[in-house]
């Protein structure tokens, strides 16, 4: 979609960047858009009908806000000190009776400091994320395009296949007979392993079966050529099938398989940038559900993986940090792959660098393994020999793809019981920002089996990050910031779920843009295991499954994040009669005419009426103050930054003549290039058009909202 933009004079410019950095402009009527609007949000559902108890929902929600403003100001020990019963008896006598009072609150907001109005603004309205560029200069100057990652040309001389290892037959054309050892690797604990059993591989006795899940090898032919690797693998374990068998899953669970992929370090927009083979795959073909509103809850992986996987925070569950004299291990937590297990499903867990492991860093580690299957045995292997290998690869073989087999061999082996998998890949992503291009090619290779051989229709595929990149070059500009809170988060489900549990999907999809936490993940986990979830969440709530519909009036103080955390922006109403509102309402009006130009000899140039309402959003004070983690843990912060605001967003709504068409519109303000840019997609027409529009109703469809046929004004 085309972008447009505007450039201001030195005495417009000094003016906006005055009132981005101020907090005193409000307006002391609730929002219009609060009330009882009849404009639809992004989700296309119409807000204020339609809906059993929607209408009474927003005009709750603009009681609350007047009673927020209230207590911000002199009456502010009073107030606080009120029951929410009290309070919207209070609330309904002043829309009823207490004009005077009102009057005296908005006096002494209006004398409010501008750290005052900045806690405001954060308490009394609901999230609005940035819209952030991908192409943003300040970001995409450390981008590159790495091309094609080159590992050893010969070919490894073992497959795995479906739980079997066999000699290559390539291998013995080029060098005869050969004979391998294979020699398992076992666990002892989450820090040490030991060699195992050894059995003997030849190419004249063909395939043998797998009894372990890694193990090392060396080979030898009869032309005295030698080769030595690291195998990967899945032992099918039958008693372990036996078990899982013998566990029924609820009795209205939803009986999906689980497959959770993550990659570290990557921002929504950053997984654009980079992976984009993989991420048109996932939204074009299998119609993935990406999170626009999914928030972190703190700084670092174990921050973000705690909470799904758990449902708390790590502070909130029992000790296991090692420094700690009572620390017990991890085992302890309440994890989720606990839940499938008793309910009838084999597990698998896997993570790179196992010396800065989510659980091994700085935590205790597990007593037992965690898992059925997990890899942290063969990553602790892949350590000890990693310093002589070529960057990034395993013989022939790219290090990332193992990860990738390993999933797509566990699910090959276990067929004919429910799974549940959880695989994350740092090494690529976690101190780069270019290398996890590479993989590119070879995740989209991955959903493309997944699709192709079936797994799909019976599996709930989570491709998703912990964060976005907390390199300083990054996150030292706004949108940096903002990225580093803003995860990539998809969902993919099979196809028949939308006629099996349609309130459900229809939910999933309204909170693709909605305020989302790791808290909510594992919520939806427990959901796939009882799917009898309320279809509304309740704003109180700090857990919600996406598949219940989560509130617009969620807030990050809501959803239990700290403020430097908090992505959504802050906002203010300014008065429609301020200088901006014209300048801002102008920008949208210049580009429907931009737009309807090349059909001027049927559609009228549009003039601006008036604006309606004007919002600004800008990021809170914590979130631009916020450096780093002051402690080891990630629990206390420094506040010493310096951010600047570099962009300023407004959502504005006009109305237009000839024909009074009603325009709601995001309109972005770039503070370096002192520039407002505006795209088609984010204009909606809020009123009807009705058959203002017959012209080029057939031949301009993309030009019905904003066209008004001259010749209806000349029949006027």
């Amino acid at each position: 979609m085309k972008n447009f933009y505007f450039e201001l004079n030195p005495s417009q410019s000094q003016d906006l960047v005055s009132l981005m950095l101020s907090g005193k402009y409000y307006n002391e009527d609730i929002p219009e858009g609060l009330q009882e609007r009849t404009l639809k949000n992004r989700t296309g559902r119409t807000e204020g009908k339609g809906e059993k108890g929607t209408k009474r929902n927003m005009v709750f929600d603009a009681e609350k806000l007047r009673i927020e403003q209230m207590r911000r100001v002199s009456l502010n020990d009073f107030a606080g000190s009120l029951s929410m019963r009290l309070k919207r008896i209070r609330c309904a006598f002043l829309i009823g009776a207490s004009l005077a009072l009102t009057g005296l609150l908005h006096y002494a907001m209006l004398l409010a400091s501008e750290d005052d109005s900045n806690e405001i603004e954060s308490e009394q309205l609901s999230c609005r994320h940035p819209v952030l560029d991908v192409t943003n200069a300040q970001i995409q100057k450390h981008i590159q395009d790495l091309g094609e990652l080159k590992c050893n040309q010969e070919i490894d001389w073992i497959e795995t296949h479906n739980g079997t290892a066999i000699i290559n037959k390539l291998i013995t054309q080029l060098h005869g007979e050969v004979v391998c050892k294979i020699s398992y690797i076992e666990r002892v604990d989450d820090f040490t392993i030991q060699l195992g059993k050894s059995v003997l591989l030849t190419s004249e006795e063909g395939p043998i079966n797998l009894e372990g899940d890694f193990s090392i090898v060396e080979c030898e032919s009869e032309k005295k050529k030698q080769w030595t690797n690291l195998l990967v693998g899945i032992h099918r374990n039958e008693t372990l099938v036996r078990k899982v068998r013998s566990l029924k899953p609820p009795p209205n669970s939803m009986k999906l398989n689980v497959i959770m992929y993550g990659l570290d370090s990557m921002s929504r927009m950053h997984f654009i940038r980079k992976l984009p083979k993989t991420y048109k795959y996932l939204t074009e073909e299998l119609k993935a559900i990406v999170l626009k509103g999914y928030n972190i809850l703190g700084d670092g992986t174990p921050q973000a993986l705690i909470p799904i996987l758990t449902g708390y925070t790590e502070e909130e569950l029992p000790e296991t940090r090692k420094r700690m004299k009572n620390a017990q291990f991890v085992d302890v937590y309440p994890f989720a792959w606990k839940n499938f297990s008793s309910s009838g499903y084999i597990t698998a867990w896997a993570e790179e660098q196992p010396d800065v492991g989510t659980f091994t860093y700085r935590l205790k580690g597990f007593k037992n393994q965690p898992t059925d299957h997990s890899m942290r045995t063969f990553f602790l292997q892949l350590n000890e020999i990693i310093r002589n290998l070529p960057k990034l690869c395993l013989g022939n073989k790219p290090r990332h793809t193992l990860m990738l087999d390993w999933m797509r061999q566990f699910y090959d082996v276990y067929p004919d019981v429910p799974k549940f998998a959880f695989c994350f890949n740092s090494e690529l992503s976690h101190d780069d920002y270019n290398y996890v291009g590479y993989a590119d090619p070879d995740i989209e290779s991955f959903l493309r089996h997944l699709q192709e051989s079936g797994i799909l229709n019976s599996t709930l595929l989570i491709i998703m990050s912990d964060h976005g990149h907390r390199f300083a070059r990054i996150r030292s500009s706004q949108q940096g910031k903002q990225e580093e809170r803003m995860p990539f988060f998809s969902f993919v489900l099979p196809p028949w779920m939308e006629e099996k549990y349609p309130y459900l999907v229809q939910n999933l999809k309204i909170n693709q843009n909605r305020l989302v936490t790791p808290f909510d993940i594992h919520a939806t986990f427990m959901t796939l295991l009882n799917p009898d979830v309320p279809l509304q969440g309740h704003v109180s709530d700090r857990s919600i499954s996406i598949f219940s519909e989560i509130p617009k009036e969620r807030t990050c103080v809501s959803a239990s994040i700290e403020p430097h955390w908090c992505a959504c922006l802050s906002w203010f109403t300014l008065p429609t009669n301020h200088s901006l509102a014209k300048t801002v309402g102008q920008v949208v009006i210049t580009y429907i005419n931009d737009l309807t130009q090349v059909q001027r000899a049927k559609c009228e140039a549009l003039q601006l009426g008036n604006v309606t309402r004007l919002e600004k959003f800008t990021p809170n004070k914590d979130f631009l103050t916020f450096k780093k983690n002051a402690d080891l843990d990630g629990r206390a912060g420094e506040f010493s930054d310096h951010t600047k605001v570099t962009e300023i967003i407004y959502q504005v709504q006009l109305v237009a003549d000839p024909g009074e068409g009603m325009y709601e519109a995001v309109v972005k303000y770039s503070a370096l290039d002192k520039r407002y840019y505006v795209k088609g997609e984010e204009i909606s027409r809020v009123n009807l058009y009705g058959n203002l529009e017959h012209c080029i109703h057939d031949d301009y469809p993309e030009l019905r909202k904003y066209c008004y046929c001259i010749e209806q004004l000349n029949a006027e």
